[in-house]
């Protein structure tokens, strides 16, 4: 049996979203009209993923977050 999911009225959040597996989810998410949430440790490169994709149109927001700290805001 297969399931088709809409996700363009959700909200996503990603992870480890600046590059490699997670930027791919954010650019399927993006593309199939989802909000979503960027986080990352590695601030550069994940603003400006989000600066790309909300100047192509997408809800995107960017949050500097490194999961693996605690103190992380």
């Amino acid at each position: 049996m297969e399931v088709a999911i809409c996700i363009a009225t959700r909200r996503t959040i990603v992870t480890g979203a600046a590059r490699g597996q997670g930027e791919a989810h954010v650019q399927l998410f993006a593309l199939e009209g989802a909000s979503v949430l960027i986080s990352d440790a590695l601030d550069d490169l994940g603003e400006a993923l989000a600066s790309e994709l909300r100047e192509a149109g997408s809800d995107v927001d960017y949050l500097q977050l490194n999961v693996s700290s605690e103190e992380s805001p």
